[in-house]
């Protein structure tokens, strides 16, 4: 017999990939969304989530954003569609990961209260678009200290001429 985290997860994990087209599996009592196939994500330190937040939706636009709390911090999760413009960790401030196949995200459970992954901005069927990639990372740099960036731009070698 399946018990009520079972049910939520079976049902939570079809209406994500009906209504939201995502690559999303029941797994245990749990949703996993394998990143790949178009889709990223983006873990930012929760002190930074709302800045983030507020640059992005300059643009009229708002990508899904949840939040992940544990006993000793929060977190925030944007989902964004691979662009080309992000190629990795390396290009990271301090304190982000960019996660990106063979990844797997955990979503949070549909109408479930009490738990520790939630939604600040859901998905929404009507508006399926991720943000780019490349336009969070930017929002995510300009929300970030300038100590905690990434170095790679500010030490890039000045360029040499190698003939005349």
């Amino acid at each position: 017999m399946a018990t009520h985290s079972a049910i939520a997860a079976r049902s939570s994990a079809r209406w994500y990939r009906e209504k939201m087209a995502w690559d999303t599996r029941k797994a245990d009592n749990a949703v996993h969304l394998h990143l790949g196939s178009g889709t990223v994500a983006f873990d930012v330190p929760g002190d930074r989530m709302i800045h983030v937040h507020e640059l992005l939706l300059r643009h009229d636009v708002s990508t899904p954003v949840m939040t992940v709390t544990s006993a000793l911090e929060v977190r925030g999760v944007f989902l964004a569609e691979a662009d080309g413009g992000v190629l990795g960790q390396f290009q990271m401030p301090v304190g982000v990961s960019y996660l990106t196949c063979p990844g797997v995200v955990e979503l949070p459970l549909l109408d479930r209260l009490g738990q520790h992954r939630k939604w600040f901005v859901a998905p929404d069927p009507e508006s399926r678009w991720l943000f780019p990639a490349s336009a969070v990372l930017d929002a995510i740099i300009a929300a970030t200290r300038p100590s905690s960036r990434p170095r790679w731009r500010a030490e890039r070698p000045a360029p040499r001429q190698l003939i005349g």
